[in-house]
C-alpha cells in the first residue's frame, strides 16, 4: 500500500513530459458529467519505466487527475466519482466507481473502493480490475495479477469466479440474464480466457434472434 501511495504521488506532481492531458470526462456522484481532459501517466506503475507511445492504466485504478473547464486540476478517488472515460488514439476508455468486498481478518482490508475498467459493454457489462500482491512475502518480486467482474444496476458487481455460490462461469452469466438457450448452444464450460469473445458472440445471437425473444406483458 505504501508503494502505491508513492507512486500515485510522483504519478500527479511530474511534469509535462512524464504524462499526457487527453479529452475526457468525469461523473460526479450526483451524477453530473463535466467535460475536460485526463491526465495519463507514461511511466510503470510498479517499475517506473518510460512509455515511448502508450500509457500505463496501472494509476486509474486508484486515482485519476483532471482539468476542467476552469483550467484547475484535480485529483479525484474512486469515493468521489461515479465514473469516468477518456480517449486516447481513436479508442475510447471507461472507468466505473465500485466497493470492492475480501474476506480478510484484517478490518481495513476487508472493503477497497477502486475504479474498474469497462472493458465490454453490450448486454452484459464485463470490468477489469488490477492487484498487486505485497512484495515483502514474496522475496521483492512484482507480481500483478487481475480480477474481472460482471456487472448491472440490479445485481451490481459478482466476480468471475468458481465458488461455493456459483460451481462456473455459466452460472454467473445465468443468473445475470444471459440466455438458457444461448447457454446451451455451448458446448464447452466459458473461462476467463475467452469471456470477452463469449459476450461479443452473445450480442449476436440476441440480434440474430430477437424476434424470437419478444416480452409479452
Amino acid at each position: 500500500m505504501k508503494r502505491a501511495l508513492i507512486l500515485l504521488f510522483l504519478m500527479f506532481t511530474f511534469t509535462s513530459v512524464w504524462s499526457k492531458w487527453v479529452e475526457g470526462y468525469i461523473q460526479t456522484k450526483d451524477s453530473v458529467r463535466i467535460v475536460g481532459e485526463i491526465k495519463l501517466p507514461k511511466t510503470d506503475f510498479y517499475t517506473g519505466g518510460w512509455f515511448i507511445k502508450g500509457f500505463d492504466l496501472s494509476y486509474l485504478y486508484y486515482a485519476v487527475k483532471f482539468r476542467g473547464p476552469d483550467n484547475k486540476s484535480h485529483i479525484y478517488y474512486p469515493d468521489e466519482l461515479k465514473s469516468f472515460s477518456f480517449k486516447f488514439k481513436g479508442e475510447d476508455h471507461f472507468f466505473i466507481s465500485e466497493t470492492l468486498h475480501y474476506k480478510s481478518i484484517i478490518k481495513i482490508d476487508r472493503q477497497k473502493d477502486r475504479f474498474l475498467n469497462v472493458i465490454y459493454s453490450g448486454a452484459l457489462m464485463l470490468c477489469r480490475n488490477e492487484l498487486q500482491l505485497d512484495e515483502e512475502r514474496i522475496e521483492a518480486k512484482i507480481i500483478v495479477y487481475e480480477d474481472y467482474y460482471l456487472y448491472n444496476s440490479q445485481l451490481g458487481l459478482t466476480k468471475l469466479e468458481v465458488s461455493n455460490n456459483y460451481q462456473s462461469l455459466n452460472e454467473i452469466l445465468k443468473q445475470y440474464g444471459m440466455s438458457e438457450v444461448y447457454l446451451e448452444t455451448i458446448s464447452h464450460k466459458i473461462s476467463l480466457r475467452n469471456i470477452t469473445e463469449v459476450l461479443f458472440d452473445y450480442d449476436q445471437w440476441l440480434i440474430n434472434n430477437k424476434d424470437n425473444f419478444q416480452v409479452v406483458i
